[in-house]
């Protein structure tokens, strides 16, 4: 049996169970009403209506230093356009303030190396010395990604490249084993991890590379007869763990596939004479290799392009973007000669060179014992890619950091950098081509050697000046006067920092807050034990 539904009509509904909103006391019906749509106003005509419905005065936002203030007033009928538009503004400062990124060079600051467990010493063979003199270094990639142990190899003087455990261990700990490996008799300028960590890759005096066997020592391969002259820079294809590329003093780069070989025997698959020689003026006559042979400091893969690779010279300040897919032929090519200025940059079918702007802005100054005339060429010590691959860092002969666009070879604006300077420090002086610098993986420091034993640190974050370091590392053994450079550096994760020294020693700076204040806080007695950043 169903009960009778009984339905109260909408005219009998009590208020109490009205749906109106308290300030329409005549709107009773549960049901809402349609309203008639109202023909959007303008601006203009919206405020025009404002000011006549009502004379109530009107909030006017203000804004000083950055910090917004509630006005009360009445503003004029032709003022009230500009209000929504100041208040938008002010919004939009207020986030900008909100979201404003920390500076990381706090960070550069707690830089501290401890003179017992920090400081790495290899043997000499030789009886003129005790200890080798390091060369170059290289963290690991599993390194630099905070993976795995903390494996630095580090090239010397007499042809050795030590691989070493530099994990953080108490003053008292023993050092953990190293491995040594001797594929040259002569110097090893360069040394290189593969991607895999599996190889390593050297460039020795003795005008030849060497691929090495992390895992048993031995040389997986010895590739010699491209080069005349002493191997100063290779470097890894980061597409290709098969490819990489040497450059020499003889001017000459080389591009090298262990696929290829003949009976055991490997020959470059591409080859870049004289690259950075300097164009013949007009009507006159070379004679040899005297005006070409142009010593290449540097060699950086583009992370964009695994075709394209970027070269720098000791004799001049210009930084060369070749293209490799032109050549198909294992013969040498001839660098194409094009006349470049700084305002031109000159293309062809071998490469795209680009003539720095620092070029003609030095002036006459031995202030850092560096002849900076502007008639003599400004040479390029060494170079390093961000790990966007966007950004090169090339340490000049001037003693400067100058920052290119790796797509154009353009310096920056300041239309598109808040921060187009260059880096630099009263106190950098830069007069080796040893000298090296480097970018840390996370992309937000810069470490640079001198030739005054130090190396200097500035952080990428944009809120830091570029005309003075960020921090100062003193890396000579205990303050020593005599030594003359800092030359190779390298970064690892968590802000990490390997550095080489004339004084024969290898340091590790780790950031550590709490041991550099204790150290700033009592100088005398930290000295003993302790380097930090300044």
């Amino acid at each position: 049996m169903s009960l009778p539904i009984h339905r109260t009509p909408l005219h009998e509904l009590s208020n109490d169970y009205s749906f109106a909103e308290p300030t329409s006391p005549s709107f009773s019906s549960p049901i809402p009403q349609r309203q008639r749509k109202r023909p959007r106003l303008s601006e203009q005509e919206n405020g025009d209506d404002l000011l006549k419905a009502s004379n109530k005065p009107i909030t006017r936002l203000t804004v000083t230093e950055g910090t917004a203030h509630a006005v009360q007033d009445t503003l004029p009928r032709k003022q009230l356009t500009s209000t929504f538009a100041r208040l938008h503004a002010a919004t939009l400062s207020t986030r900008r303030l909100a979201f404003t990124r920390p500076s990381a060079a706090p960070i550069l600051q707690s830089l501290v190396s401890s003179h017992h467990s920090d400081v790495f010493k290899i043997h000499s063979t030789s009886s003129q010395h005790t200890f080798d003199l390091p060369v170059s270094c290289a963290f690991s990639n599993n390194t630099k990604q905070g993976n795995g142990p903390w494996l630095l190899a580090v090239s010397t003087e007499e042809g050795k490249v030590e691989i070493m455990d530099t994990r953080r261990r108490g003053d008292m700990d023993p050092e953990p084993s190293r491995k040594t490996i001797q594929p040259h008799a002569g110097a090893i300028f360069d040394v290189r991890w593969s991607k895999d960590d599996s190889r390593l890759l050297t460039g020795s005096g003795d005008a030849s590379c060497s691929m090495l066997d992390v895992e048993t020592g031995e040389t997986y391969a010895t590739l010699s007869g491209a080069h005349i002259s002493s191997v100063k820079q290779v470097q890894w294809n980061p597409y290709n763990s098969s490819v990489f590329a040497s450059g020499s003093r003889d001017g000459g780069v080389h591009i090298w596939d262990l696929r290829v070989s003949s009976e055991g025997t490997y020959k470059p698959v591409q080859s870049i004479v004289q690259a950075h020689r300097d164009p013949p003026k007009k009507g006159t006559r070379t004679k040899g290799t005297g005006n070409g042979a142009r010593s290449i400091t540097s060699i950086i893969y583009s992370l964009q392009r695994d075709d394209v690779i970027y070269t720098s010279s000791s004799a001049n300040g210009i930084i060369k973007m070749w293209d490799l897919r032109g050549p198909t032929k294992r013969a040498a090519l001839q660098c194409e000669e094009t006349s470049v200025d700084s305002t031109m940059q000159g293309i062809s079918s071998s490469g795209l060179t680009r003539q720095p702007s620092f070029m003609d802005t030095l002036a006459a100054s031995t202030d850092n014992g560096v002849n900076t005339s502007p008639k003599r060429a400004r040479g390029i010590c060494s170079m390093a890619l961000d790990p966007t691959g966007s950004t090169i860092y090339a340490v000049a002969a001037d003693s400067r950091i100058h920052r290119y666009s790796a797509l154009t070879l353009a310096p920056p604006t300041p239309l598109s950098s808040s921060t187009a300077e260059p880096f630099t420090d009263p106190r950098l002086r830069v007069s080796s081509f040893y000298v090296r610098t480097s970018v840390s993986p996370c992309g937000q420091w810069l470490a640079s050697g001198s030739s005054g034993g130090q190396v200097f640190l500035w952080s990428l974050d944009g809120a830091s000046s570029c005309d003075r370091a960020s921090a100062v590392l003193d890396a000579k053994w205990n303050g020593e006067a005599d030594v003359k450079e800092s030359a190779a550096v390298d970064w690892a994760c968590d802000g990490t920092l390997a550095s080489c020294s004339d004084d024969r020693t290898v340091r590790v700076w780790r950031s550590d807050l709490d041991r550099a204040m204790r150290c700033r806080d009592d100088e005398a007695t930290a000295r003993a034990d302790w380097a930090w950043a300044e």
